[in-house]
């Protein structure tokens, strides 16, 4: 009994001991998953902006072992603090994903500068093909659509890397709008018509954007609809519907714009509200700001002061002269809206400054 007695004692210190190492031993840190992580820091991108890019960015997080990390930093910092910034981030995300391969973007707040981190066994021609399509992106002041193209060309990278144990062979942007790349077309009418990486050039930009739109790409079809509508061309109204059912929430912000300030033939109210909510829904700046109009002047809709202050505080925040333009009606007492007439006179002036008229 006493045989008895004296293991069962020894059998409860065994358990104890065990119970107090596995209470004392530290916690296994939570594997990062793959996938996309922003960190907002410089405050770049709206609520509604990452909510969307959320939703879109999916498609790329289930690509095993690749870790994107998307950094948003003031445009204050020095060019070697914004590297080491970003060299900083994608240094943590290693350690706590305990992937060997991270890719990094950091963009400046208000300006086209970006810095790109790529893994070691890459080659400047990678650097290329990440780098130039978010500079152009971000020359449009597009955050979501520059973090949509670096996050996308990373996982094609990445997936490459994976299958074929070797960098992937990269062709450049010209030779893949010349195979017929509605995409690359797209960045060079871009590009083009902005002189981003290149000089500017309208009749290159036409013709690219003609292309991208012939091969159905949708953003090219709105980029061409735009420079149609700018060069007093009427078919770039169809070329704006085609991109919206497409769409494309360029083609839905430039088919609003024409269904409510377009030839008068082209005028329908509710077709435009219809299209900017479209636009506007997937963080479309342009798209914003025809909302706040179309909520402050009841077009397509009823007038509610509120939602009309809601994207226009958005629209206006990314530089978008309908945005500033509500803002001022607002804040100068529109609909029963507290008054601030320094906010108003500041909205206008900006608004103004932008070559906003209203008529």
């Amino acid at each position: 009994m006493r045989k008895f007695n004296k293991l069962w004692r020894s059998l409860i210190y065994v358990v104890l001991a065990i119970c107090l190492f596995i209470e004392k031993s530290p916690a296994r840190a939570a594997e990062v998953p793959s996938g996309i992580h922003i960190s907002d820091e410089a405050g770049c991108l709206l609520d509604i902006e990452q909510s969307w890019l959320e939703k879109v960015l999916g498609e790329y997080s289930s690509n095993e072992g690749v870790e994107i990390c998307v950094v948003t930093v003031s445009e204050d910092l020095p060019k070697e603090v914004f590297e080491q910034k970003l060299q900083e981030k994608v240094k943590d995300l290693k350690i706590k994903s305990g992937k060997k391969i991270v890719y990094g973007l950091a963009v400046r707040k208000n300006r086209p500068g970006n810095v790109i981190y790529v893994p070691n066994e890459m080659g400047a021609e990678h650097v290329n093909f990440l780098r130039d399509p978010v500079k152009i992106m971000l020359r449009l002041g597009d955050y979501r659509k520059a973090i949509c193209v670096f996050a996308k060309r990373a996982a094609e990278l990445e997936r490459y890397y994976m299958e074929n144990e070797s960098p992937m062979p990269i062709v450049d942007l010209a030779t893949q709008a010349a195979n017929g790349d509605g995409l690359a077309q797209y960045f060079l009418a871009v590009n083009y018509n902005y002189g981003v990486t290149s000089e500017r050039n309208r009749e290159l930009a036409v013709d690219f954007a003609k292309n991208s739109a012939e091969q159905g790409y949708a953003d090219g079809q709105a980029f061409y609809a735009r420079l149609l509508i700018e060069n007093g061309d009427k078919s770039g109204f169809e070329w704006a519907k085609k991109s919206a059912d497409n769409g494309s929430s360029d083609g839905q912000a430039v088919l609003a714009e024409l269904y409510f300030f377009g030839p008068e033939d082209w005028w329908d109210v509710n077709n435009g509200y219809k299209y900017a909510k479209m636009g506007a829904v997937q963080a479309n700046t342009k798209a914003m700001g025809l909302m706040a109009f179309c909520n402050c002047v009841g077009a397509g809709t009823e007038k509610d002061a509120n939602k009309a202050f809601w994207w226009a505080e958005r629209a206006a925040a990314r530089g978008d002269s309908w945005g500033q333009y509500i803002l001022y009606r607002l804040y100068s007492g529109e609909q029963g809206f507290q008054k601030n007439d320094e906010k108003a006179m500041m909205y206008l002036k900006k608004a103004a400054e932008k070559g906003f008229l209203w008529q």
